[in-house]
């Protein structure tokens, strides 16, 4: 039910449909299902159908998570490290994220990546460079690659290192299966200057 309500919500193989959503997901968390909780998380949220609540949010995504489902970790951080609806908690946060980064299920392939991402969003560089580092050398996400070249070529979180960002931007374009990641490690070869100089990576890329 829960499932069918996220397709509803987000248009999948169907129209959109907010309202046939927040039904599904309140019938789905009355009998106490997991996915139906993560739902009216997500409702409470974006303000699906329904006021926009962090606080209720943070309530349905705790529930989730405490019945087994992990998805809501990821967005349990985010609102821990926003403070939205809660007192802003950066060390709860990143323990969230932990939690979210290390599943051990083919369902998370990006979700080393997402919290990277987030970090990087946020201007907290040195723990974006400790998740795209750690997801590139252990699950060797090109994603992550690209990133992690960025961060050594700007000196982001960590000592700027030009010619590292280059072995990682040549691996990215050698190897990523994604064009749009090919692109843009080509893209960064051919513009940007690798020597000794002060020169930053344009934020375009």
């Amino acid at each position: 039910m829960a499932r069918l309500g996220a397709h509803y919500c987000y248009g999948w193989n169907c129209e959109n449909n907010p309202e046939k959503c927040f039904e599904l997901a309140k019938k789905s968390s009355e009998m106490d299902s997991s996915w139906g909780n993560n739902l009216l998380g997500i409702c409470y949220q974006d303000g699906i159908c329904v006021e926009e609540d962090y606080e209720e949010a943070i309530n349905w995504f705790s529930k989730a998570s405490e019945n087994g489902n992990s998805r809501p970790l990821y967005k349990l951080g985010k609102l821990y490290y926003q403070g939205k609806g809660c007192r802003q908690d950066k060390e709860k946060a990143e323990e969230l994220f932990t939690k979210y980064g290390t599943l051990d299920d083919d369902l998370y392939d990006d979700n080393m990546y997402d919290i990277a991402c987030f970090y990087s969003e946020h201007a907290d560089f040195e723990k974006a460079f400790k998740w795209f580092k750690r997801d590139f050398e252990e699950i060797g996400q090109a994603s992550s690659a690209f990133g992690l070249a960025k961060l050594y070529y700007q000196g982001k979180g960590c000592k700027q290192d030009k010619e590292k960002a280059k072995i990682l931007f040549d691996q990215v374009f050698d190897s990523s299966w994604f064009q749009e990641n090919n692109y843009m490690a080509q893209e960064a070869l051919d513009r940007y200057d690798f020597s000794d100089s002060n020169e930053d990576l344009e934020e375009d890329l």
